[in-house]
């Protein structure tokens, strides 16, 4: 992932004229200009469509009603396996020789991997309220209270992957025609209602799991 500034455009922005474009269209747009990897390495999202998972995983939020309530629901992974130094590192940070040897020594210290990774988790987060507060829509992040373990297992969440937060969203719909409802897989890492849900790309570091397709 690019540094922070290291780019001529902000983190978070979505380039062009976005008049026109459904979520889904302005969601991906968000992901491709904040330089989020598409294969997972900087972490992914759930997109939770299901009623009834909703209702479970609320039960695990401290009763929050904004799981239930809101009209987009999603749940931030932190990308975080057993052997950190071993993840695949991406294009642009091979090409950027200063970053990828600090990136080097940030995975050999789990402490730092660790925080890294849950760092990453929430830029991907931020650039799903980006997305939301750029259609007019208002975002809430749910942070505490949450039990992290049990909502992974609802979500069959491997081993190498971590629940940092979810983010609800409220004010936009997420389209239900089979042409703009799903994002291509090479833009972003979006599952549906569990973990690989609609997540087509090869994921050769990560660990398996079960999920609904977009």
């Amino acid at each position: 992932m690019p540094e922070p500034h290291a780019e001529p455009n902000p983190n978070f922005s979505i380039p062009g004229d976005a008049s026109g474009r459904d979520f889904p269209g302005r969601l991906a747009d968000a992901c491709l200009a904040s330089g989020i990897d598409p294969e997972g390495r900087h972490g992914r999202v759930i997109r939770i469509d299901s009623d009834t998972l909703r209702k479970k995983i609320r039960r695990f939020a401290s009763a929050r009603t904004a799981v239930t309530d809101a009209d987009l629901l999603f749940v931030g992974l932190a990308f975080v396996p057993a052997d950190p130094a071993a993840t695949i590192p991406t294009d642009s940070e091979r090409l950027n020789r200063l970053h990828h040897a600090r990136l080097e020594r940030t995975l050999a210290d789990p402490e730092q991997a660790l925080s890294r990774a849950t760092v990453q988790a929430a830029r991907l987060l931020a650039v799903v309220e980006q997305a939301v507060r750029s259609m007019g829509g208002t975002a809430e992040w749910i942070l505490e209270g949450l039990d992290r373990p049990a909502i992974e297992a609802l979500l069959a969440v491997p081993n190498d992957h971590r629940i940092v937060g979810m983010i609800a969203g409220f004010g936009v719909k997420w389209p239900t025609d089979e042409v703009s409802r799903s994002i291509p897989a090479a833009t972003a890492p979006i599952d549906l209602d569990g973990f690989g849900g609609g997540f087509s790309a090869v994921r050769p570091h990560t660990g398996g799991g079960s999920g609904g397709g977009l």
